[in-house]
């Protein structure tokens, strides 16, 4: 990599059916995190380390997508928009870039909120020859077994990737953050469906890289990250922003609490109407959704256009999930 990052992708067509019925509301590269939605994060990030061409892979949601960022403008970006018609993975949906890239691009996974310390330190020019780094953060076990496993050296260098390992042999984690050169795409086209997914892994991509003795390189970079993939995570992840803003409680724009409404570190979506009388604690009530009438207090759930979830509660001793169409 030998030229500076100006190109990025955000790959967001994925159909998040593990949100439920929240993604019926919302797009899940669209959920808020704070009022703004995730992809903006992450598009935000590119523009403030220099990038102003971005392509947005969409599939299935791709016009409430294309509604919501337009042209990008208003963002400082010029955005490209690439469908998906048929998801069939990362790696498939990242070769369909190939035709607009022109050199190193960094990739962002549109589901996944990061908190990072300096995007720009990883899109410095690496040593000729070098073909891709890759962000990372040490995590718990259990997180890395969700995501994939990076084994490096002590410079740093990658000689393995391993995708939802059972059993981790290093703590590092992969976040869904990438920096390439034009190699990851012949990569790609000699990359197999995987047997875990049936699907065209990056991190199959990645590891044929490696194997060919391009080297890649790891980036540690993430203060915090949530890969959102469930209900439960969405909320975490605005209350932990919300905890890191030192805010009480956020309120959107024309967004309406009623006076005998009581807030206590919840979330209000922008255009919301908030109405019942009672206490929200840690709630997220999503742009637009009215939530006029309730008898008793909320505490932690999310409510949307139609839609209510609660967090996890004892079922027979064990944890179960509640949602209220």
């Amino acid at each position: 990599m030998s030229n500076t990052v100006r190109q990025g992708v955000v790959l967001a067509a994925g159909r998040g059916t593990r949100m439920h019925a929240l993604s019926n509301s919302f797009p899940k590269p669209l959920q808020p995190i704070c009022n703004k939605p995730i992809m903006q994060y992450q598009i935000e990030a590119m523009r403030d380390a220099g990038i102003s061409e971005i392509a947005l892979v969409v599939g299935p949601n791709g016009q409430e997508i294309r509604s919501y960022f337009g042209t990008g403008g208003w963002l400082g970006v010029q955005l490209t928009y690439i469908e998906d018609g048929a998801p069939a993975g990362i790696a498939a949906s990242l070769a369909l870039t190939e035709p607009w890239i022109d050199g190193p691009f960094v990739v962002f996974l549109g589901d996944i909120f990061l908190a990072l310390t300096d995007l720009s330190s990883a899109l410095a020019p690496l040593d000729d020859g070098a073909a891709a780094t890759i962000i990372v953060r040490r995590d718990l076990p259990e997180a890395v077994r969700r995501n994939f496993a990076v084994v490096t050296d002590a410079a740093g260098r990658i000689s393995r990737v391993i995708e939802k390992p059972a059993d981790p042999p290093t703590n590092l984690k992969g976040c869904g953050v990438y920096v390439f050169d034009q190699s990851i795409f012949d990569a790609i086209r000699r990359t197999p469906r995987s047997a875990l997914r049936n699907e065209y892994e990056i991190t199959d991509a990645v590891q044929i890289l490696i194997d060919f003795g391009r080297p890649v390189f790891a980036a540690d970079i993430v203060r915090w990250d949530i890969n959102v993939t469930f209900p439960e995570d969405l909320l975490a992840c605005n209350l932990r922003l919300l905890r890191e803003q030192h805010r009480a409680s956020l309120i959107g724009q024309g967004a309406h609490v009623g006076g005998q409404t009581r807030l206590a570190n919840s979330i209000i979506g922008d255009q919301a109407v908030v109405a019942a009388p009672v206490l929200f604690e840690e709630c997220l009530v999503l742009p637009g959704a009215h939530v006029a009438a309730r008898e008793a207090d909320a505490h932690r759930m999310i409510f949307g256009d139609g839609v209510r979830w609660a967090a996890q509660v004892a079922v027979g001793g064990e944890l179960a999930e509640r949602t209220v169409g």
